[in-house]
């Protein structure tokens, strides 16, 4: 890795105009992070602690691929996962506490029982996610595309789910206690045992 410089260039966080300077080299001479080529990623084997102290140390990750990366248990508390491509990653039991995953793709994303509270999830993309146990409690969720996401049991109280697509979603057990579910769509959605009259608004229950 030595000496190797990625083609991307940041434009926003501390390295701001700088090259990235990550590894490893990819063949179209960007790194394993910000290479656009549609094959298996050489991740670094200390990805999880890597991403952890990046987090840290708030440095960015800007047009990060993560798809289907192992990052079961990682604490990324507080990090700016904006638009980062997160489909199919491994986020099991992670700390994701007030971490912005605005127009993130967690598109099949595996996120049983991880802590998510207080997170930013406006227009994030969770089809076919597994966020069953999650701790959503006042995440903002405007917008979220979430078809056919397993939300069993989750922690929704406080959430905002304004004009968010839950259809065919599967909600049985999940806690919507002071949840805004305004505009939000539940065509089909599994809600056995959930308690709608004591969400702060009534969702869009359209056939």
């Amino acid at each position: 890795m030595a000496g190797f410089i990625c083609r991307f260039t940041w434009t926003r966080g501390p390295d701001q105009g700088k090259r990235c300077d990550l590894g490893p080299r990819m063949e179209d001479g960007f790194c394993v992070f910000h290479s656009e080529l549609d094959e298996e990623r050489p991740f670094p084997r200390n990805l999880a602690s890597l991403l952890a102290e990046r987090a840290r140390k708030g440095q960015s990750f800007e047009g990060f691929h993560l798809a289907d990366a192992k990052l079961r248990r990682v604490n990324l508390t507080g990090a700016d996962l904006s638009g980062v491509d997160l489909s199919g990653a491994d986020l099991a039991l992670s700390q994701l506490v007030k971490t912005s995953l605005r127009d993130a793709d967690l598109n099949g994303a595996f996120l049983f029982g991880a802590n998510i509270q207080e997170a930013d999830l406006v227009n994030a993309f969770l089809m076919g996610a597994d966020l069953s146990e999650t701790d959503l409690f006042g995440a903002d969720l405007q917008g979220v595309l979430a078809f056919g996401a397993d939300l069993r049991r989750a922690n929704l109280a406080v959430a905002d789910l304004r004009k968010a697509d839950l259809s065919e979603a599967m909600l049985s057990g999940a806690n919507v206690n002071g949840a805004n579910l305004a505009g939000a769509q539940l065509t089909d959605a599994v809600l056995d045992g959930v308690d709608l009259d004591r969400a702060a608004s009534e969702a869009d229950l359209a056939e």
